[in-house]
C-alpha cells in the first residue's frame, strides 16, 4: 500500500501525485492556496476584523422575536386605527379622476 500524502485538504497516494505533471501540480497547489484565502475571507466577521457589524449574516438558527404591544385606547378597544376600504368602480356613485 502507498503513503497517503494531503493535497489542498484531500489525501492522495504518493504515487499518483509523483506521477502527476508538474505543471498541473503548480496549479493545482496554487488554486488550493487561493481557496485558502478565500474561505479566510468568508469566515470574516465584525468580531474578527474590521467590518462593519451590520455586514454580519445571520445565522440561521438565531431566531428573531419580535414583539409589539398592542395600544389599548381608554375605550376599552383594542386599537383606535380606522382602516379604509376601496370599493370596485362599479359600486361607486361618483369618482374623481387626478391627474398628476
Amino acid at each position: 500500500m502507498s503513503e497517503l500524502i494531503e493535497i489542498a485538504g484531500i489525501e492522495v497516494p504518493r504515487g499518483d501525485w509523483e506521477a502527476t505533471p508538474s505543471s498541473i501540480q503548480s496549479v493545482l497547489l496554487s488554486i488550493s492556496a487561493r481557496l485558502s484565502e478565500l474561505e479566510e475571507k468568508l469566515n470574516q466577521n465584525s468580531q474578527n476584523s474590521s467590518k462593519p457589524p451590520s455586514t454580519d449574516e445571520l445565522k440561521p438558527s438565531v431566531e428573531i422575536k419580535r414583539s409589539r404591544k398592542k395600544r389599548q385606547s381608554g375605550r376599552g378597544e383594542s386599537s383606535s386605527r380606522q382602516v379604509r376600504r376601496l370599493e370596485p368602480i362599479a359600486a361607486c356613485d361618483w369618482v374623481h379622476e387626478i391627474k398628476l
